[in-house]
C-alpha cells in the first residue's frame, strides 16, 4: 500500500535504521533538498533526495515523515534592545548567505573557501564559527525565524565550582562555597523537605545540622572522658538561606504544594478550569446535584425542650441549568439510605401541603418541581454507594454520576447552597446555639431551636432563593435578547420552554414503591412473615399461595418504610397490594406505625430479657435431668437387684389391670386433697413419726411366688 507523502519545508525525514533525522530545507517537483539535523557540530551534511526514491524508503518504512513543529513565535517590537540587535545581525547574515548559496545551500558541506564568512565576521566583530552556526542553526530548524533570537535559557551551575560563598557578602561571616559535596547535602534536604506535610525549612535546616555538621568533641574530666557533639563553626556551615534558595531551586512548585497538602486538595483547588459546570447540561431536570451538610446550630427536642439532641441534617437538591433548589429534607440521618430517600420523596410531595404543616404558605408557581432528573451528581459518601441507592435510581431511570473523592467543586452548586444557608442565618442564631470554633461557644447550653424551626429556615431560604437574581450567572445571547432575567424560576420556565419539560412523576404509589426498602419476606399458614411479624392483605393471591403452603413457606420479595413499619408492598400479576399488620394476632398490631429503629430496639429488648434469665434457666434444666437421672438409678438398681423372670412379658393386659387398680387406690380424691371423704389408709397420729428408710428389697424367690393379695398386704403394711 502506497503511503501519501505531505511534505513541506520544515518536515523531518527520520532514518529508522540510522535513527537520524533530515530537515527539509528545499523542495521541488521531482526532488527536495535537506540537512542532517544531528550530526557533528563543525560539519554541515546536505543531501539531496528525489521524490521516487524517497516514497519507495517510506513505503519500506525505512524512512518515516514527520510533521514540523513551528509552535515558537515572538513579538520583535517587545524584545529588549540587546536581543533585537543580535536578531537582526543574524537576519542579515543568513539572507546574505541565502543570496550567495541558497536555496540548496550545497557549498556548505564543502571545503571550498567562503569569502562571505568573513567578511560577515568583520562586519560584526564575531568569529567565522559563529556565523557558521547562525547558518546552521537557521537551517537545521527548517528556515524558523524564532532560531534567529540568541538562545536565552539559564545557564547550568552543575559544572561550575566556587572557592568563596556567592551572594550579597554577609553582615556576619557565616556560609560556605556551594560544592558538589554540599549540593549532594542539599538534594538529601531536598528529600527530607518533601517527604512530609510537617517537614518546614527551619525544621529541615535543623535536621541537615544535625546530620551533617556537627563533630565528635571528648572532654577529659575529673569525672573521665565525656563526649558531645557539637555544631561545627558557622563558617564551616552553610546557611538557612543558601539550602532553602537551593529547595526552591531544584523543586517545582506543584512539588512542594503537593507534599504539604495532598494531590487531592492540590487537584480541587488549584487546578486549570477549562469550563463551567454548564457543559452538556441540557435544560432543566437533566442534571441535579444533591449532598447533605451538618448545620452549625445546635437543637433541641420537640418534646421536650430541655434535651440538646446535636445538629440536625439539611439534604438538598439543586438543579445544575436554572440553580433551582428542587428537594431539600430536614432530618437526623447523615450518611444513610434513609436521609437520600427524604429528599427524593420532597420530589413528589405537595410543597403547599408541607408548607402548611409548619405553619407557612405558598403561592403556585414559586416551589412546584414534581419531576424526576435524567442524572444525578453527587459524592462518594457510602449511602451514593450503596446498593440500595443504586437500585433506587436503576428503578427511576436516574443515571448517579458519583464525582472524585475529594472533589467538592465538581459539585460546586449545591456546596455554594450550603454557604448560603449558613451565611445568611448565622447572625440570627448568634448565641441561640450557633456552633462555632471558639472554647467559649457554648452551644448546647443556648440551643432554643427544635428540628421544626430549622424546617422552617430552610424552607424560607428555598423559597427565597429561587426568587432571587444571580449576577454571576453565565447569560447567553439568546436570554439576553429575550429579557429573560438571571432567577432561577425565570431560567426554569426559559429552559422548559428552550428544551422540553423534565420527566415528571405521574405514577406515585410507583414512585413510593421505587423508593421503600426492598426486604425477603416468607408466605406461610400465619400470612406474610417478616422479621418476627406478620402482614395480610385480602388478596385472592396471597390466599392461594398461603393453601399450597401447608407447612412449609415461600419467599417473597416485598417493599417496606422505615418510618413505618405497619405495612408491606409486594407485587403480584402486576398489581400493588399493600399487607397490612395481623391486628388478630397478639404482639403484632401494637407495632403498627412504628419506625423499623423503633422496633428493632423493641427486639433487643426481648432478647435482653431472655438473655437475663438464660444463666437460671439453664441451672433448671439442669436439676431436671439431675432429678430425672436419680430416679432413673434407682429403678435400675432395684431392677439389677430382682431376679431375671422369663414370665415377664406375659400377661402385660392382666398385669396392667392389676396395677390400675392399686393405683387408683392410692390416688383416691380423699387422699390427694387431705379431706374426710375417705379413710385414710394411714392412721392419723397427733405428731408424724420420723419417715422410715425403706427395707431392702425381698429375696427374688418370695417375691417370684407372692400372690397379688400378698403384695397388696405387703404394701399396706409398708405404708
Amino acid at each position: 500500500m502506497l503511503t501519501t507523502l505531505n511534505l513541506k519545508v520544515g518536515s523531518i525525514l527520520h532514518d529508522m535504521e540510522q535513527n537520524i533525522d533530515h530537515r527539509v530545507i528545499y523542495m521541488n517537483k521531482d526532488y527536495l533538498v535537506t540537512i542532517l539535523i544531528n550530526g557533528i557540530k563543525e560539519k554541515t551534511e546536505i543531501n539531496e533526495w528525489h521524490i521516487q526514491t524517497l516514497q519507495h524508503f517510506v513505503n519500506k518504512k525505512q524512512i518515516a515523515v514527520r510533521e514540523p513543529k513551528f509552535d515558537k513565535v515572538f513579538d520583535f517590537d517587545s524584545l529588549p534592545e540587546k536581543t533585537k540587535e543580535i536578531y537582526l545581525r543574524n537576519k542579515d547574515i543568513v539572507e546574505t548567505v541565502g543570496d550567495i548559496y541558497g536555496p540548496c545551500y550545497f557549498c556548505l558541506g564543502t571545503r571550498k573557501p567562503k569569502p562571505c564568512f568573513q567578511e560577515l565576521a568583520d562586519k560584526y566583530n564575531i568569529s567565522k564559527k559563529t556565523v557558521f552556526y547562525v547558518i546552521k542553526q537557521y537551517l537545521t530548524n527548517g528556515l524558523d525565524p524564532f532560531a534567529l533570537l540568541p538562545q536565552i535559557g539559564k545557564k547550568s551551575k552543575a559544572n561550575m565550582h566556587y572557592s568563596t560563598k556567592t551572594g550579597r557578602p554577609p553582615m556576619f561571616e557565616q556560609g560556605i562555597p556551594l560544592t558538589d559535596e554540599l549540593r549532594e547535602i542539599f538534594d538529601d534536604c531536598c528529600k527530607h523537605y518533601l517527604s512530609g506535610r510537617e517537614k518546614s525549612y527551619a525544621t529541615t535546616y535543623d535536621w541537615m545540622l544535625t546530620k551533617y555538621f556537627t563533630a565528635r568533641v571528648e572532654t577529659q574530666t575529673s569525672k573521665g572522658v565525656v563526649v558531645q557533639n557539637k555544631l561545627l563553626p558557622i563558617d564551616q556551615r552553610p546557611t538557612k538561606s543558601q539550602m532553602e534558595n537551593y529547595i526552591v531551586t531544584h523543586t517545582s512548585a506543584k512539588a512542594r504544594r503537593v507534599c504539604k497538602t495532598s494531590k487531592r486538595e492540590y487537584r480541587n483547588n488549584e487546578r486549570m478550569l477549562v469550563s463551567d459546570n454548564l457543559l452538556n447540561v441540557h435544560g432543566p431536570g437533566d442534571l441535579f446535584e444533591m449532598d447533605e451538610v451538618e448545620m452549625d446550630v445546635s437543637i433541641v427536642s420537640e418534646v421536650d425542650p430541655t434535651k440538646v439532641i446535636g445538629r440536625p441534617i439539611v439534604h438538598a437538591m439543586v438543579d445544575v441549568y436554572s440553580r433551582m433548589i428542587t428537594a431539600v429534607s430536614v432530618s437526623l440521618e447523615n450518611n444513610s439510605v434513609l436521609g437520600f430517600t427524604n429528599c427524593l420523596l420532597n420530589l413528589g410531595e405537595d410543597n403547599k401541603q408541607l408548607c402548611r404543616r409548619y405553619g407557612l404558605e405558598l403561592k403556585d408557581g414559586l416551589w412546584d418541581i414534581n419531576v424526576l432528573p435524567n442524572r444525578l451528581r453527587s459524592d462518594r459518601g457510602s449511602e451514593y454507594r450503596s446498593k440500595e441507592v443504586k437500585r433506587i435510581c436503576n428503578e427511576l431511570n436516574i443515571t448517579l454520576e458519583l464525582v472524585p473523592p475529594a472533589m467538592g467543586s465538581l459539585k460546586g452548586q449545591v456546596e455554594q447552597l450550603f454557604h448560603q444557608y449558613h451565611s445568611v442565618q448565622n447572625d440570627l442564631l448568634e448565641g441561640r446555639g450557633l456552633i462555632t470554633q471558639r472554647h467559649d461557644s457554648n452551644h448546647h447550653r443556648h440551643a432554643v431551636l427544635t428540628l421544626d424551626d430549622i424546617w422552617v429556615f430552610v424552607i424560607n431560604q428555598t423559597i427565597a432563593h429561587n426568587m432571587m437574581t444571580m449576577s454571576q450567572y453565565p447569560m447567553t445571547k439568546d436570554m439576553l435578547e429575550k429579557s429573560v432575567h438571571p432567577i432561577p424560576l425565570e431560567l426554569w420556565d426559559y429552559g422548559c420552554t428552550k428544551y422540553g419539560a423534565p420527566r415528571p412523576i405521574v405514577n406515585l404509589d410507583q414512585f413510593e414503591y421505587s423508593i421503600r426498602k426492598e426486604v425477603r419476606a416468607r408466605i406461610t399458614r400465619k400470612g406474610i412473615e417478616w422479621n418476627g411479624l406478620y402482614y395480610i392483605a385480602n388478596d385472592p393471591w396471597l390466599a392461594e399461595q398461603i393453601t399450597k403452603t401447608r407447612r412449609s413457606s415461600v419467599p417473597l420479595k416485598c417493599r417496606l418504610d422505615e418510618r413505618n413499619i405497619g405495612s408491606l408492598w409486594y407485587i403480584a400479576d402486576n398489581r400493588l397490594v399493600k399487607a397490612t399488620l395481623n391486628e388478630n394476632r397478639a404482639g403484632n398490631y401494637e407495632f403498627n406505625g412504628m419506625s423499623l429503629r423503633n422496633y428493632e430496639e423493641y427486639k433487643t429488648k426481648k432478647k435482653e430479657l431472655v438473655m437475663e434469665k438464660a444463666q437460671e434457666d439453664q441451672e433448671i434444666r439442669c436439676a431436671r435431668r439431675m432429678g430425672m437421672q436419680a430416679t432413673l438409678n434407682d429403678a435400675v438398681r432395684v431392677a439389677n437387684q430382682t431376679a431375671p423372670n422369663d414370665d415377664k412379658t406375659k400377661n402385660i393386659r392382666h398385669n396392667r389391670k392389676e396395677e390400675s387398680i392399686l393405683v387408683l387406690e392410692a390416688n383416691s380424691i380423699g387422699a390427694r386433697l387431705n379431706t374426710d371423704d375417705a379413710p385414710s389408709l394411714i392412721p392419723l397420729k397427733n405428731a408424724e413419726p420420723e419417715p422410715e428408710a425403706l427395707s431392702e428389697p425381698e429375696s427374688n424367690e418370695e417375691t417370684g411366688s407372692m400372690t397379688f393379695e400378698e403384695a397388696l398386704q405387703k404394701i399396706k403394711q409398708k405404708m
